[in-house]
């Protein structure tokens, strides 16, 4: 169930931004955590269509999903520079 955490704590760090006045727009991911999510989610519910939407190969919660090995898990980028965003 790792996976399903993983997704609410996307929820929640879109909510925090959101809360402090950002906007999101992208989402920096780990390919293999990415990977592990994507097809876990698909044994859990197989061809529901509100699922496919939420976590497609290339958008989660309607952000652009950017895969990346350097990241941990994650990582939100907001609407600031990249030189205020520190990763």
């Amino acid at each position: 169930m790792q996976e399903i955490t993983i997704l609410m704590e996307i929820q929640e760090a879109i909510r925090l931004c959101l809360e402090a006045g950002r906007e999101p727009i992208a989402l920096l991911i780990n390919p293999k955590v990415l990977d592990t999510l994507s097809q876990k989610l698909e044994n859990y519910l197989p061809g529901n269509a509100s699922l496919n939407r939420i976590a497609g190969l290339n958008k989660i919660f309607g952000l652009t999903v950017f895969e990346h090995p350097r990241v941990k898990d994650f990582y939100l980028v907001d609407d600031r520079s990249w030189a205020e965003q520190k990763w």
